[in-house]
Order: structure tokens, then C-alpha cells, then sequence
């Protein structure tokens, strides 16, 4: 063992793996923005208005908005955009990379009852089983659905198709890999596999998946970050993030709880990591928590806003010529 933390780390990437080292432009700021098409052309504007560096904008709403609760909005679980939000996807991203900029956006592996993919993947036994037959449907957080047997060499090929599409097609260079963990500890796994083993490791083969189509579509050039794993995760995940925080800077699951999150996981062999600035969960966000997340995201790996699930209350950099300086100034420092 060691003797030296730095020697436990390396002998754990001899055994469990390593991440490959990410592209120049991922270690630059990223910008969430959501609200369709023009609204990311907007973002971009406003940030070169305001000088402020930026590498990649991540749009999670390109498969479109789903309103769950009051004054909360979602996003729709598939592979395919939502054309009435983004008219031209594919244009979108051209005019971003026209512009020197990185286009990134979401992907979990929920397949959902009331959309795209779920007739076709159920028809064809692409869906992990119930243990009485037929697809297994539980609650997700967006309503009934089921997921891939990644066990299944033609599930994995329909979703990696899916995958394809959102390079080769609608330009994308990268996207949140999210969600993984939610495999039902007694699926029917088509390779009949243990599905406690499968629930534990169906993460790793998730991402895996996500980061194989996106390195053979971009010859290397692209960035995923997810927040799910398991041993072996190591040499899996791309980046990783870590999880929802609450929108404060409460003890339990606010702020003070990013710093413990990113040493554990360098510690574990997880070197390439980022948070949401500011918080996701509850809010709204004050001006104050903004400032100091920011301050904290400009020292991480990779810098990346989130809009959170009260976007439309949360504090806006865009309405304080004193917050659009503070983010401007550490942005700068991120950058060098």
C-alpha cells in the first residue's frame, strides 16, 4: 500500500482504470442556458457582450420542457430534439462552432411510455424484463418508463444510433450523461446476468456507451460528465458531477458540501470534476450564494452554471452590472 497517497491513487487506476485527459477547450467555462434556440443565441450574445470567457454553452432542453410542478420545468426524456424548441438544431450548433464554441447537451437512459422510443424498443425485447415477462415499467422521476438492457447487444445498438444522430447530425460535441443508477434489483437481464450485480454496475456501462459513440464520432474531440458509478468507474467516466446540491449553503446538501465531494473523488482516482454553480435543487438562489459559487467553480476542474429547477426566481448575472463583473473576473481566472 503506498507508501505515498499519490502511489494509492496510481495503484488504483492500475486496477480499476483511468480517465483518458479531457480536450483543451472542456477545461474552459461552460454556460448552462436553456429556453430554445434563440435563447442560446441570446446567452452567447450577452456573453460576448459582457466579455466574459466561455468555452461551451449545454443545453439540456433540446429534447424539450416538461412542467411537473409549479414553477418548476423539466426536460423530456429521449434522443430525438424537440422541434418546435430548437427549429434548427443542427444550424444552431453550426453557427456556435462557426463562432470558436462547443455545443453540449443531455442524455439519460429513461425510456419513457409516453414518448419516442418506447414502442419501438418494447416491441423489439429492447427493454430490461419484468420477472413475470414483458418490459419492466417503474415510476421515473418523469413518469412510467423502463430502461435499456445494455446486456442486449441490439439495445445497445439502437441507443447508440440515437447517440450518433446527436453528433453526426445535430452537431453536438458532448452532453450530460446523466442519471444510470436506477436498474431494478430484480430485472430480467436478457444475458441472465444478476441484476444486483447489473444495478451496480449498470452505470459504468452507461456512460461507457455514451463516451464510446461520442470518441468515435469526434475522433476524441468531445466532453460527457455524469454523476453516477461504481468500481470501475474510473476508467468509464469522462468527467464527472456531482449531483444535485440544494440551491444554498446548508451544511447537509448546500455548498459547504462541494468541497468534500471533489476531494473524495480525486482521492478515488476521479481527477476530471465539476458542480452546478449555484445549486440546482430548491431556491430560488440569492445574489450572495451565486457569487461565492462561483468564486468556488472557478477553481474546479471544469467551471459550468446551472439553471437550476427555479430558473425563472433564481438571482440572474444578466440584471447586476455588479455580478456580471464578479463572473467575468473569475471566469478569467478559471480561463488562466
Amino acid at each position: 500500500h503506498g507508501p505515498t497517497p499519490r502511489d494509492v491513487v496510481r495503484e488504483l487506476g492500475d486496477i480499476f482504470g483511468r480517465p483518458e485527459t479531457i480536450p483543451d477547450w472542456a477545461f474552459g467555462p461552460w454556460m448552462g442556458i436553456q429556453g430554445g434556440q434563440q435563447a442560446v443565441l441570446d446567452e452567447a450574445d450577452a456573453l460576448d457582450a459582457a466579455m466574459i470567457p466561455y468555452t461551451a454553452l449545454w443545453a439540456q432542453d433540446w429534447t424539450g420542457l416538461r412542467a411537473f410542478v409549479a414553477n418548476l420545468i423539466g426536460v423530456n426524456y429521449r434522443w430525438v430534439p424537440d422541434t418546435s424548441h430548437y427549429p434548427d438544431l443542427a444550424g444552431l450548433t453550426d453557427t456556435l462552432h462557426a463562432r470558436g464554441k462547443r455545443f453540449l447537451g443531455y442524455a439519460n437512459p429513461f425510456v419513457m411510455m409516453n414518448l419516442d422510443h418506447w414502442a419501438d424498443m418494447s416491441s423489439m425485447d429492447l427493454l430490461i424484463g419484468a420477472p413475470g415477462g414483458g418490459p419492466y415499467v417503474f415510476s421515473t422521476p418523469a413518469g412510467e418508463g423502463s430502461l435499456p438492457d445494455l446486456t442486449n447487444p441490439l439495445a445497445r445498438a439502437y441507443v447508440t444510433s440515437a447517440f450518433t444522430d446527436m453528433v453526426d447530425v445535430y452537431g453536438m460535441d458532448g452532453w450530460m450523461c446523466d442519471f444510470g443508477e436506477w436498474l431494478p434489483t430484480d430485472a430480467v437481464l436478457s444475458d441472465g446476468s444478476s441484476p444486483v450485480a447489473g444495478h451496480q454496475t449498470y452505470p459504468n456501462a452507461w456512460h461507457d456507451l455514451c463516451r464510446t459513440v461520442a470518441d468515435e464520432r469526434t475522433g476524441g474531440d468531445y466532453a460527457t460528465f455524469s454523476r453516477s458509478g461504481w468500481l470501475g468507474a474510473q476508467g468509464t467516466t469522462q468527467i464527472a458531477w456531482i449531483g444535485d446540491q440544494e440551491a444554498d449553503d446548508s451544511l447537509t446538501d448546500g455548498l459547504p458540501t462541494v468541497v468534500p465531494a471533489l476531494l473524495s473523488l480525486g482521492l478515488s482516482g476521479v481527477p476530471f470534476v465539476t458542480h452546478d454553480i449555484a445549486g440546482f435543487s430548491g431556491g430560488p438562489r440569492t445574489k450572495t450564494l451565486f457569487m461565492r459559487w462561483t468564486e468556488l467553480g472557478a477553481f474546479t476542474t471544469v467551471m459550468r452554471t446551472h439553471e437550476g429547477l427555479m430558473r425563472a426566481t433564481n438571482w440572474d448575472w444578466h440584471d447586476d452590472a455588479e455580478t456580471e463583473a464578479h463572473f467575468r473576473r473569475f471566469a478569467r481566472i478559471h480561463e488562466a
